[in-house]
């Protein structure tokens, strides 16, 4: 399947079945990320999988998702990773692969967050591994299908309790036909050679990278805050990820912009046009403002 096909489809679940995942399709879709290229090489994350999801639920409740409150699945997954520059852009990047396979496996997931203190979590699952827990992620065959979920809108609430994409249950959800409903156009989202300077829509038609940004803002957010912007300079695609302090950790930041760029690469490289990131500071100023995280830059 085309990725602009199971990025359409990929959607974040917090109702599951209660049937069971096959091990065999587990260990396929491990065997399957292993062969995957990372964000970042020199960047050592493995996946570790929990079989029984209903004790993992009860150990877990109060000490991960929103205010404790955990997604109920059959099974879940735990990413560690060693730390090194760029370790949570690539968990991210590396992560959502993962679920955009099993997405394409007919499988539903969720990310969940875990807290910057992890030492009660490692408790409860009994972890030994070394290195960072980065995060869980639900998964299981989803209770319902449905229509193109709206990406969490807050609208008729007015407030931010859609908190769903890092394991926030309990919100209403709303399914629509529209997959973009709620989004940030692409010119809202894109620049031109500076902060501000808003592009036109056919100019990135005529530099062949309009589509790219059309299914990036698909791309999942901690409360749909769709926090990204680039900045297109020549042939440098500038990416910059706004750091709500006061919402969200830098770490969950970061790894959102992971899954940015996994979706931009991704569509990208579907439409033939070659190119990868650099994840490292630009040394030009593009008046990037300073609640936003420069993460790297994309050269086609």
């Amino acid at each position: 399947m085309k990725a602009n096909k199971i990025i359409q489809h990929r959607r974040s679940v917090r109702e599951y079945k209660k049937k069971k995942v096959d091990k065999f399709i587990i260990e396929d879709l491990f065997e399957d990320i292993k062969n995957k290229s990372q964000l970042k090489n020199d960047v050592k994350i493995d996946f570790y999988f929990i079989e029984d999801g209903e004790e993992t639920f009860k150990r877990l409740g109060g000490l991960v998702g929103y205010f404790g409150k955990v997604i109920k699945a059959p099974h879940y997954i735990y990413l560690m990773s060693n730390k090194r520059d760029g370790y949570l852009e690539n968990a991210g990047y590396i992560g959502e692969k993962l679920i955009l396979k099993a997405t394409e496996l007919k499988l539903g997931t969720c990310w969940i967050e875990i807290p910057k203190d992890d030492s009660k979590v490692r408790k409860a699952l009994d972890i030994q591994e070394d290195g960072e827990l980065i995060a869980l992620i639900s998964i299981g065959y989803p209770k319902r299908e449905a229509k193109v979920l709206s990406m969490y809108d807050t609208s008729k609430k007015g407030n931010i309790f859609p908190l769903a994409e890092f394991g926030y249950p309990n919100m209403d959800i709303e399914y629509i036909e529209e997959p973009v409903s709620g989004r940030l156009s692409i010119e809202d989202m894109v620049y031109l050679n500076e902060w501000g300077n808003h592009i036109k829509l056919e100019d990135l038609e005529n530099r062949g990278l309009a589509e790219a940004f059309y299914y990036m803002r698909l791309a999942p957010s901690w409360g749909n805050r769709q926090p990204w912007k680039f900045i297109v300079d020549g042939e440098k695609i500038v990416l910059a990820v706004r750091n709500d302090k006061e919402l969200i950790s830098e770490k969950v930041a970061r790894i959102e912009a992971g899954i940015a760029m996994l979706y931009f690469e991704l569509m990208i490289h579907e439409l033939g046009i070659s190119g990868g990131w650099t994840l490292e500071k630009v040394e030009k100023d593009y008046k990037i403002p300073e609640d936003y995280i420069v993460v790297g830059y994309y050269t086609v």
